[in-house]
């Protein structure tokens, strides 16, 4: 499998969720990028985040959004900033990022039972660093981290990890169908 100039973006959606890229360089070199999302659901900070991380040169990229729902008893004010959170992430990656090829919506359920995890986001927190581990850096506690920002992170990497994993091999089954149409 080719990685190569390709780029795969994960988003936990939750008000203090945050974005992760995975990223090939034309040479194959995979690099990662994580941020926090800004704080309030902020569209103009968003807007500048994405601006500041999406790659700009690549030939390929897929993103997955965790697709939000309501649970029993949940606080409606609370689902409703998550359900808004999400569109915000969807809308601003549609306008802003031209080498996106796809955008998909995945419940929690089905990408944690890919990996065989439980809603336990200190799963999530291990995996990724194991995955990962030349994103340790983002995936420190420190005095300005709190232990939820670092969940949320590790998340969002294993998300953008689940596009890679999942989607990619779709996405170049495609690129082959339409090469041999135009043949």
């Amino acid at each position: 499998m080719n990685l190569s100039n390709r780029f795969f973006i994960g988003i936990d959606p939750e008000p203090t969720g945050a974005i992760a890229i995975i990223e090939y360089s034309d040479t194959g070199k995979e690099s990662i990028t994580i941020a926090d999302t800004p704080i309030d659901n902020n569209v103009k900070e968003r807007w500048i985040l994405l601006d500041k991380i999406i790659p700009k040169y690549k030939l390929h990229g897929i993103a997955v959004i965790e697709k939000m729902q309501s649970r029993p008893r949940q606080n409606i004010k609370a689902m409703d900033k998550l359900l808004y959170s999400a569109g915000i992430w969807e809308g601003l990656l549609y306008t802003s990022c031209q080498f996106l090829q796809n955008i998909y919506l995945i419940y929690p359920v089905t990408w944690k039972a890919y990996y065989g995890l439980s809603s336990d986001k200190t799963e999530s927190f291990y995996l990724a660093k194991k995955l990962y581990p030349i994103a340790s850096d983002f995936l420190r506690v420190s005095s300005t981290v709190s232990d939820k920002n670092v969940y949320n992170r590790s998340e969002a990497l294993l998300l953008a990890d689940y596009a890679k994993r999942t989607y990619l091999g779709e996405t170049e089954a495609n690129e082959e169908t339409s090469e041999e149409e135009e043949s």
